[in-house]
């Protein structure tokens, strides 16, 4: 399961997530300021953000809607999917991907 919450350690540069808030802020409080704490964190470079959306992919586009077997362009030969669904040209992206996509941001929900 994914965090609801993000931390981050700016004096490190690092950055975890967290089921609770308060084991985020458990993370924060553990970091040892032996030489006292510095500027970046009294201005506020640390931080605790509740995550509200994440990425996700959603396909566009897949191999299998276009002619599998293409004598020349636009002269779809005895296509598989058959000649009502069948987009009658060949697959116009790389024919090491399966499917074409774009990157989406959906809601977090407290289901998830």
């Amino acid at each position: 399961m994914k965090g609801k919450y993000v931390a981050y350690n700016c004096i490190y540069d690092e950055i975890e997530e967290f089921n609770t808030f308060e084991e985020a802020v458990k993370w924060l409080e553990a970091i040892d300021y032996d030489e006292g704490i510095p500027s970046e964190v009294v201005d506020g470079g640390n931080f605790i953000a509740k995550i509200t959306h994440r990425s996700k992919y959603k396909i566009t586009d897949s191999k299998d809607k276009y002619c599998q077997k293409v004598e020349s362009y636009n002269d779809c030969v005895n296509c598989e999917i058959g000649e009502d669904d069948c987009e009658t040209e060949p697959w116009p992206y790389s024919e090491d991907v399966e499917t074409v996509g774009e990157v989406i941001y959906e809601e977090v929900t407290n289901e998830k």
